[in-house]
């Protein structure tokens, strides 16, 4: 197995621990007692990007048979098979974010070569359903994920939500409205071939009775539509 900075060496383990919000610290064992080398990660930064590498170590371990621990083994672990005895849109993977039932469907115009020129589509607008009124909108956040997997909080900012939620403009009693920056992996031409999905952090009619601190949900699936086309005669 090729370890970066100690050459080729055979590992016996490699753990996967954390290191602060979204940072992974890894460390190679090998063979012989007492051998073992740790690290942080340090490039790419704290967040999603982190989050990717130190999952493909995890998987790559794996693949090679190499034993593999650690408290970060469960956010990291990779989709599971579905036994085929699941709810529709109900999404077979692990994640420690809980799945909303129903899986909502959130509707997005498909890209076409005039968004890339008119930047059009930079922010569009996602409805939750359900009475809003007198909900704690504290530490609210909704973003568009390229994967379930990735509702996680390095999604989020701890102290910035990159997504707008719209209460002045909304009938808070029968919706609420958030204004989110589309992501660039979300230009797509096509509804298929993606799992891109919605995540939300924190309290109102979604999170389960019972659950007073602000929840992760996995709320659902994006879906994507063409832009209707004027033809002159």
């Amino acid at each position: 197995t090729q370890v970066v900075g100690v050459g080729c060496r055979a590992l016996r383990e490699v753990r996967l621990d954390h290191h602060g919000a979204c940072r992974f610290q890894v460390t190679f064992f090998e063979p012989r007692m007492g051998a073992a080398w740790r690290a942080v990660i340090a490039k790419p930064g704290p967040g999603l990007e982190q989050q990717a590498l130190a999952r493909r170590l995890l998987l790559f371990a794996q693949a090679s048979m190499v034993r593999t621990s650690g408290d970060a083994i469960d956010i990291l672990s990779s989709p599971a098979t579905s036994d085929g005895d699941q709810e529709p849109h109900a999404v077979p993977f692990q994640t420690h974010a809980r799945e909303h039932r129903p899986f909502l469907e959130f509707p997005l115009p498909l890209t076409t070569s005039d968004d890339e020129r008119t930047d059009g589509l930079a922010r569009v607008r996602l409805r939750l359903a359900g009475n809003w009124r007198g909900a704690d909108f504290a530490g609210q956040c909704l973003a568009i994920v390229e994967q379930p997997e990735d509702c996680s909080p390095c999604v989020f900012d701890e102290r910035h939500c990159a997504a707008q939620a719209l209460r002045n403009t909304t009938t808070l009693d029968e919706f609420l409205e958030f204004e989110v920056a589309r992501p660039a992996f979300s230009a797509v031409t096509t509804d298929f071939g993606h799992n891109h999905s919605v995540c939300f952090r924190g309290t109102g009619p979604f999170v389960p009775v019972g659950v007073e601190k602000p929840a992760l949900l996995l709320l659902g699936r994006v879906v994507y539509y063409p832009l209707p086309r004027v033809h002159f005669l």
